[in-house]
């Protein structure tokens, strides 16, 4: 029981020093800046999502959706997902 004792001890002293709340406050702004950031990507995506949605609707409209159109669609998806990826990267 008291090896038990000597070891949690330790761990309370630990628990709210001034260092960990200054480090919340600042992870809190990390994260408030790396939203930001996320938000633009996602406005971004959210455009050319639309934009491709109203081109493939307006071909679909004219002709049946072809291996062509179907292979640009998948091509500006992977774009979209790399330029995410790399987004979160440099967050």
């Amino acid at each position: 029981m008291k090896e038990l004792r000597t070891n949690i001890d330790p761990i309370r002293s630990f628990d709210l020093p001034e260092d960990a709340s200054r480090a919340r406050i600042i992870s809190t702004d990390f994260l408030n800046r790396s939203s930001r950031k996320m938000k633009k990507v996602f406005k971004k995506l959210q455009q050319r999502v639309l934009q491709r949605d109203a081109a493939m609707t307006k071909a679909n409209s004219v002709v049946h959706l072809s291996t062509n159109i179907r292979d640009e669609r998948n091509r500006e998806i992977e774009e979209l997902q790399k330029e995410i990826e790399k987004n979160k990267l440099n967050l």
